[in-house]
């Protein structure tokens, strides 16, 4: 048997919106086909992400050896290794796909777009899909919009609390999540709150450190017309956030949940887009 595998990756912006596409041949039989919205990601990152699926796709299927095709040069070239691995975004998934080329045997080639039409379609369908269901999403919300009890409804609301101080994950119903960052004033009794709104690509980078045994990220965050600086540091035994002058020391307990709660976050907002 010879399988072969196609994959693309659509991004509508350059980050914009992206779209993964697959199509599976057995021979010239084609055995499976799959796409998935994404959320907003590059060019690069969605062409790694459909790469990433495919590969997992043909574990799942039990293929063990198979013909690879992309339409990205930058893809192809640095899986052969012509091309050096340097974006922060992109050396996680080139991690994980090479966990994955451990379970299976791939020879990767570079096709021309037109040759690679069908997963292209996949990756630009599941695009559009998402709009619309958007579009469905939004007229849901616009006939609900005055009922106060759904705004202040929330899908999530996690604390992590310290002696004077708390970190607060919530997720509202529009899929918007935010991070409260609260220090106790002891004399008052009283909580003093910053509040910042996190994207994908944010909270992608934060997950990116708890998956470290040591490693650190800083970033500026900008909300209501304002930067605010966050800082992550991650050692073997702890993990410290830190939003403009407050912080939070987590345990390996409370970080490895963080780290779920964030994964799952980002599923549920990526679905529901």
């Amino acid at each position: 048997m010879v399988y072969s595998i196609f994959t693309d990756g659509a991004s509508r912006g350059n980050p914009g919106d992206g779209g993964i596409g697959i199509v599976i041949y057995d021979n010239k039989e084609i055995i499976e086909k799959y796409s998935e919205f994404i959320g907003k990601k590059t060019n690069n990152e969605a062409e790694y992400l459909a790469m990433i699926k495919g590969l997992e796709l043909l574990i799942k299927n039990k293929i063990t050896k198979a013909n690879f095709f992309a339409d990205s040069e930058f893809l192809v070239k640095q899986m052969i290794g012509k091309y050096k691995v340097k974006s922060p975004k992109i050396i996680p998934l080139y991690e994980q796909a090479q966990k994955l080329l451990k379970q299976v045997e791939v020879k990767f080639m570079w096709v021309p777009r037109e040759d690679n039409k069908i997963a292209d379609e996949l990756a630009n369908k599941s695009i559009d899909d998402s709009k619309n269901k958007k579009i469905n999403l939004s007229k849901n919300f616009e006939n609900k919009i005055n009922n106060l009890e759904l705004l202040n409804n929330l899908k999530l609301d996690k604390a992590f609390f310290g002696k004077i101080n708390c970190l607060k994950i919530q997720m509202n119903q529009f899929d918007e999540v935010y991070f409260h960052m609260g220090l106790l004033n002891q004399k008052l009794k009283k909580w003093n709150w910053i509040k910042v709104k996190f994207s994908d690509s944010e909270l992608g980078d934060i997950i990116h450190v708890l998956k470290k045994d040591e490693a650190k990220i800083s970033f500026f965050h900008s909300f209501d017309n304002n930067k605010t600086q966050i800082w992550c540091n991650k050692s073997k035994e702890f993990f410290t956030i830190k939003i403009k002058d407050v912080s939070k020391k987590m345990t390996i307990g409370e970080y490895e949940l963080f780290r779920v709660l964030l994964e799952r976050i980002i599923i549920e907002r990526n679905f529901n887009i």
